[in-house]
């Protein structure tokens, strides 16, 4: 897979980032995936309704904490390596965004 940073100029979306947390495989154990899938959407959601409705500070943090969540998620080997990589890229595009 490609890194989004490695194509010049290119946009990132918030509906690109969604995508990417839909389709990303998140392995099983304690909490359940499907939970772990729903506080990464939760937490993008929230950034996008706060860059739309003029927060884009509040966006950033929150763009931050998925950073976050997703770094603990591979460290725990819930997320691979690789993917972990293109969502913390993706997100951290759109902070540059805001």
């Amino acid at each position: 897979p490609y890194l989004v940073s490695q194509f010049e100029g290119s946009q990132v979306t918030f509906p690109q980032l969604v995508a990417a947390v839909q389709a990303v495989p998140i392995t099983s154990g304690s909490p359940p995936a499907s939970i772990l899938r729903k506080v990464l959407l939760v937490t993008v959601n929230l950034a996008r309704l706060a860059a739309e409705r003029g927060h884009p500070a509040v966006a950033e943090a929150l763009l931050r904490v998925f950073i976050h969540e997703v770094d603990v998620l591979a460290d725990h080997h819930r997320i691979a390596t690789a993917d972990a990589a293109r969502l913390v890229d993706l997100a951290t595009r759109l902070i540059g965004q805001l």
